[in-house]
């Protein structure tokens, strides 16, 4: 039965341990791709952020930015940007609390006239990406699909979540939390793919690792964990494979029947 696979990109196809993808993933990803199986890409990064890595595993269906971009073939499905107003009165207390933001579009990934502080650096070099340009063009916020911020996020996304209705903050990282328009994550391209290929919720599978998988593991057909997923997402998943330095995404595929 043709499936739609939908695989998270840092810490289940991405082991950062390594700085690189398996040479299992790559074969599980190719052999399901063989098997009749579409493997979709389902990441926070942005289109902006995954060119080298859709050419390196040749993935030609994206769900980028947590849902707010979604691709299929050279065609744009879907695409929600951040409002121009709500980002201004965000920026404006954040530039209060002294907290960094960066900008993820389309085409951009960028902040705004300063040099990268030190928590931009660390996120730049766990995630191996180039850091953000600065641009002081007001006009790249008409393209902010969504926004990663800079700080010790402890105890505190509840008061962000609570003071701004229309936004969703998530945990990517010990010093990071993703900003989105509050209206879904990555389950929206599963929304926006079984749709579009006429293909039942039942035949979609999701496998990831982060808070922001936890919706899509939810909503797909089956649900998977990585071994080194964090707890919460573990929870909400139908099984939990090996963690990806240990060849959890090729083990998942192969308990799964797709290749």
């Amino acid at each position: 039965m043709h499936k739609l696979i939908f695989l998270d990109l840092d810490g289940t196809i991405i082991d950062h341990s390594s700085h690189s993808i398996p040479i299992s993933a790559k074969e599980a990803i190719d052999k399901a791709r063989k098997n009749g199986h579409e493997v979709i890409l389902a990441t926070g990064r942005p289109p902006s952020l995954t060119g080298p890595l859709l050419q390196e595993i040749h993935f030609d269906a994206l769900v980028g930015a947590n849902g707010r971009y979604v691709s299929y073939k050279g065609e744009v499905l879907r695409k929600k940007v951040i409002p121009r107003t709500t980002l201004e009165v965000f920026l404006k207390d954040m530039d209060a609390q002294n907290i960094d933001v960066a900008f993820l579009g389309t085409k951009e990934y960028f902040i705004r006239g300063e040099r990268p502080n030190e928590l931009v650096r660390m996120f730049s070099e766990h995630y191996h990406i180039p850091f953000p340009k600065v641009i002081t063009n007001p006009e790249a916020l008409d393209d902010v699909l969504q926004m990663v911020m800079f700080f010790d996020h402890q105890g505190s996304l509840g008061t962000f979540n609570r003071k701004y209705p229309d936004l969703d903050f998530n945990i990517s990282s010990p010093y990071t939390a993703d900003v989105n328009t509050k209206d879904g994550l990555k389950e929206i391209g599963i929304k926006v793919f079984t749709e579009y290929l006429d293909v039942p919720l039942e035949n979609t599978v999701a496998i990831g690792d982060g808070h922001n998988d936890i919706s899509m593991i939810q909503l797909a057909g089956t649900g998977v964990a990585m071994g080194n997923a964090v707890e919460p997402l573990k929870a909400a998943s139908d099984f939990v494979t090996d963690a990806v330095s240990e060849n959890g995404l090729h083990k998942a595929f192969k308990a799964l029947k797709l290749i």
